[in-house]
């Protein structure tokens, strides 16, 4: 059985490339009839991993195909600048798609998406993670609805073990009522914070991380801690900002089949 497994993988990789190839023909040359004329921008960060580039051209992609009207600036570093520059160069959107250069940093990719995405307070842009893909054009209108809106809620934070027990941690005890919230779209609506709430984000994630690594939680535990750090840290301090908070999802599954999608692929290794 074991001798077929490579076999099997390397048949199933093959049908994901053709598929993700004609996905690719389809949004550059089939206009949708379901498109947004909305003008929004969104914002990839795409660094430290090439592998990214490659997902970010299918999230890129389908985004323009439902909002053609619409603008993408992609953040990348030298680790992602050939593989991003080479697509782009060649596709339909390249008018449509910004290019920001980033410093390469020695701070975690955790820490690099929160800056930017701190830095979309006080504007209708949202942040998107490189590893989704749209099936539908945004029906929120992000100007009017003016709450923070994540992807979607998840979960009670002290629903799980190694939450509740952190929770219990006197450094984390006022976040005791937080909710898990899927940080893979993020946007203001406007809505602004102060450089005190910025640097308590960013400041917090720092603090969930020193937690992980000096408690005692299993292995698996501290190792999901740590990756998703960002993620707690925004999720957490939104439940304590006066601002109203929303998701534009009511559920979510990895590659679900709905208007925005995710292969979850920092988690799964799974691609579009």
């Amino acid at each position: 059985m074991n001798t077929w497994q490579p076999v099997e993988q390397r048949v199933r990789n093959l049908f994901s490339r053709v598929r993700t190839h004609i996905n690719l023909f389809r949004y550059q040359y089939f206009p949708q009839h379901n498109q947004s004329q909305k003008i929004i921008t969104a914002h990839l960060l795409v660094v430290k991993n090439s592998k990214y580039s490659e997902l970010a051209r299918t999230c890129i992609s389908s985004f323009l195909h439902f909002h053609p009207k619409s603008k993408v600036i992609v953040h990348f570093d030298r680790h992602t600048k050939t593989s991003i520059m080479n697509w782009v160069s060649k596709s339909r959107f390249s008018r449509s798609i910004n290019l920001r250069l980033v410093e390469s940093s020695t701070e975690s990719w955790q820490i690099q998406k929160l800056n930017l995405v701190l830095e979309l307070a006080g504007t209708n842009d949202f942040f998107i993670d490189a590893d989704m893909r749209w099936n539908g054009p945004l029906m929120i209108d992000l100007e009017k609805d003016r709450r923070i809106h994540f992807l979607v809620r998840e979960f009670q934070l002290d629903s799980h073990n190694a939450f509740a027990k952190m929770l219990r941690d006197e450094e984390f005890k006022h976040f005791s009522s937080a909710s898990m919230f899927n940080t893979s779209f993020v946007c203001f609506s406007g809505l602004n914070l102060t450089d005190f709430q910025k640097e308590q984000v960013l400041l917090l994630q720092k603090q969930i991380v020193f937690f992980a690594q000096s408690s005692e939680i299993s292995e698996i535990e501290r190792n999901s801690m740590v990756r998703i750090s960002e993620q707690l840290a925004l999720s957490m301090a939104a439940s304590n900002w006066d601002k109203p908070v929303g998701a534009i999802k009511d559920l979510d599954g990895c590659k679900d089949g709905t208007f925005l999608e995710s292969s979850y692929f920092g988690a799964t290794g799974l691609k579009f």
